[in-house]
């Protein structure tokens, strides 16, 4: 694979972890599950076990554990992308999420997420995510949401 292939699948597939982050914080559902190949996993090792198989259910599973937060804001950080051959990919990022209902539910998490990819229809998706997580934080925030996620573009 020449260097400028190499960088240009690298480019995508940090465009495809950045997609799902943004569909996330925006409640875009569709474009979430989008994100995943046939056959994909997505799994939580720590601080839960928590485990859905394909992207329907995925989707579906997400929208469980976040879909009614008032605030959930999650960011990626220094992702390392390993370029495997025959359209496979494994990338390693640092993950941050805030997730918050006033008055009920605060927390904040830190972790890794291990992810394994592939070119599905020409496209890099999810064939596996799972998210180790490292710190979390359930002090009460204090703050306040100047920004619902359904206002968010």
């Amino acid at each position: 694979m020449s260097g400028a292939e190499g960088w240009t699948d690298k480019l995508a597939i940090q465009e495809t972890i950045n997609r799902y982050s943004d569909a996330a914080n925006r409640s875009d559902w569709d474009a979430l599950e989008s994100c995943y190949a046939p056959g994909s996993v997505w799994e939580v090792v720590e601080p839960h076990a928590i485990r859905f198989e394909e992207p329907r259910a995925i989707r579906d599973g997400v929208v469980g554990y976040i879909g009614n937060v008032e605030t959930f804001l999650q960011t990626v950080h220094n992702t390392v992308i390993t370029l495997q051959g025959d359209g496979r990919a494994s990338a390693r990022s640092t993950l941050q999420e805030i997730v918050r209902t006033a008055g009920t539910f605060d927390v904040v998490f830190w972790g890794t997420s291990y992810d394994d990819l592939v070119r599905h229809d020409g496209e890099w998706k999810f064939s596996h995510r799972r998210f180790r997580g490292v710190y979390v934080d359930r002090t009460p925030m204090g703050g306040e949401c100047t920004l619902l996620r359904s206002e968010l573009d």
